[in-house]
């Protein structure tokens, strides 16, 4: 069976971004954490999904990444902050490995944003510098703390396509 590798020279960022927390000692308190300042408030940061890693000894977040915080690692750093957690840094790009979580591992989703999110305007914005392999943090970005852009929201209709079209 012939498959592909994710390459970041291939990428196009939807405006999705995953924060990865690893090396954490009860996962789940830190979601449960998360998960008692409401489903309000979670929708306002962005927050789409929430799981535990396969090893058990991580968390991951998938979220809207927002313009104004910058490029991916930029987010994933806001996020981390925002959070209060530590992000492993080393998944800044496409080429990482990322595994679906069992249905059991996922702690929150907001499934139709997930689903259906593209923000085109943050491809055409980090997209290309993105693909060229500048995928360090910005320097000088701005502080902004407000939430996620909801007019860039779109919904694209994958249906027909073959999985050797993403390769």
């Amino acid at each position: 069976m012939t498959g592909c590798w994710r390459l970041q020279s291939n990428a196009v960022l939807t405006g999705l971004c995953m924060l990865d927390v690893d090396h954490v000692e009860n996962p789940k308190a830190i979601i449960d954490g998360w998960l008692a300042k409401g489903e309000a408030w979670l929708k306002e940061q962005g927050v789409l999904m929430i799981f535990i890693t396969p090893s058990g000894r991580g968390v991951k977040v998938v979220f809207i990444a927002r313009m104004e915080w910058g490029n991916l690692i930029d987010n994933m750093q806001e996020m981390a902050r925002l959070l209060g957690v530590e992000l492993d840094d080393s998944c800044k790009d496409a080429s990482r490995m990322s595994f679906t979580p069992m249905a059991e591992e996922v702690f929150y989703i907001d499934e139709e944003r997930l689903i259906n999110y593209d923000n085109p305007l943050y491809e055409e914005k980090y997209g290309e510098l993105y693909r060229q392999g500048h995928s360090e943090a910005s320097a000088g970005r701005p502080e902004s703390k407000s939430g996620p852009a909801a007019e860039a929201d779109r919904v694209v209709n994958i249906e027909g396509l073959e999985l050797g079209e993403f390769c």
